[in-house]
């Protein structure tokens, strides 16, 4: 009987032992600088992302708007890994918007109605806002 209980749990322990995926959405702060408000977000196909980046390796798509004093778009793009995430930062077109990454994830971030100066404030304060799974 006790064999039969420890070949039991044995069986049961990689199952417990499982990382729950993290879902892109919830890496997104809801206010950033007190004065962007997460609004809407939508998850998208990674068949949608920008070529230089499908060719990369993309898995997922989130993106996000915030709303302030115009709007901010955000575009959380997990690579598949931190080297890819790199090398589309090093790709990555400047009139498509400014961009940053973070292990296996790449962000876009462009505004509507937003000078430079804002946009960049935001853009440092995502950075380090973003809560990226360890």
């Amino acid at each position: 009987m006790t064999r039969r209980l420890a070949i039991s749990a044995l069986l049961l322990l990689p199952a417990g032992c499982t990382k729950k995926k993290q879902s892109l959405k919830d890496m997104l702060p809801v206010q950033i600088l007190r004065a962007w408000t997460l609004q809407d977000t939508q998850t998208l196909q990674p068949s949608e992302a920008p070529e230089v980046l499908r060719g990369l390796g993309v898995d997922q798509v989130i993106e996000a708007r915030y709303a302030g004093n115009g709007t901010i778009k955000v575009r959380v793009y997990q690579m598949r890994g931190a080297a890819s995430a790199f090398e589309a930062v090093q790709k990555w077109p400047q009139n498509d918007g400014l961009a940053f990454d973070r292990g296996p994830y790449f962000i876009t971030v462009q505004g509507d109605g937003v000078d430079r100066q804002s946009l960049l404030g935001f853009l440092q304060a995502l950075n380090s806002d973003l809560k990226v799974p360890t």
